[in-house]
């Protein structure tokens, strides 16, 4: 657990963390109002983007608004653990600066990039829980 002490759910909605920072601006990026009580789910590539980057986009998220639409966020962990501690002390010291210190965020999550590979299914709804600390997908995948 990164922060947070409240469970949280909501659809998923995110992805690769490079993919989302190179369509912002694009018609392909999603609509803001996309954001509403999600559940945002982040990893890295094996490109491992350097902490200052990581904060950078991160903190334009916050300035698009996304921070204060989604219900909680969880972070993938990155290509052999190389910067999770920089990427969660990053995300912790941005939500402050947007008033969000208590939102519920997982970390070091085995999802995308990382091994062993798990995909997350988008759209899907998902609940963030503390104790235990876990995201449960809460519907069928495929229907």
């Amino acid at each position: 657990m990164i922060q947070g002490n409240q469970p949280a759910s909501g659809p998923l909605i995110g992805g690769c963390f490079e993919s989302l920072d190179k369509l912002r601006g694009t018609p392909y990026f999603p609509d803001i109002n996309e954001f509403n009580d999600k559940i945002l789910f982040i990893e890295t590539s094996e490109v491992i983007t350097e902490p200052w980057s990581f904060e950078e986009t991160m903190r334009s998220f916050g300035y698009m608004g996304i921070f204060h639409r989604i219900n909680g966020m969880v972070i993938g962990r990155p290509q052999n653990g190389t910067y999770q501690r920089e990427y969660h002390m990053s995300i912790v010291k941005i939500l402050k600066e947007f008033d969000l210190e208590t939102m519920p965020v997982i970390g070091n999550a085995s999802f995308g990039h990382n091994e062993p590979k798990c995909t997350l299914p988008y759209g899907i709804k998902a609940k963030i829980s503390i104790a235990p600390v876990a995201l449960y997908i809460e519907e069928p995948a495929v229907k």
